[in-house]
């Protein structure tokens, strides 16, 4: 049974790039998050079709809330971090930062299936 989306606030494409800005109120880091952005980037890898923005959405809303991790070693302007969770028994990896340095704006760059 599939659960209810959240609220989605803003579509937009910027550079062939689609982006889905959705109402998400969970714990971060000890911090409140309100919004998440999904980008299609994982939708251009191939064998990635059962990962979709729902799946993307409940796994951060039912398994990011209250959790607090620490950045990965990247070397770029932002703080990313990789997740791997399990969810209906199944395990996947996402990388994620927050938008801007805000620290209530999530962004989902990448999620997909780990073995």
């Amino acid at each position: 049974m599939s659960e209810l989306l959240p609220k989605l606030l803003d579509f937009e494409e910027v550079s062939g790039e689609k982006r889905w800005t959705y109402e998400l109120k969970i714990i971060f880091n000890y911090l409140p998050v309100n919004k998440l952005t999904i980008t299609d980037y994982y939708q251009t890898k191939p064998g990635r079709e059962m990962i979709t923005n729902e799946l993307i959405l409940n796994i951060m809303r039912t398994k990011l809330h209250g959790e607090a991790l620490r950045p990965t070693n990247y070397q770029g302007r932002r703080k990313v971090y990789k997740w791997d969770k399990n969810y209906q028994g199944k395990n996947y990896r996402l990388y994620f930062w927050y938008e801007d340095n805000s620290t209530s704006h999530l962004w989902i760059r990448n999620c997909h299936r780990i073995d």
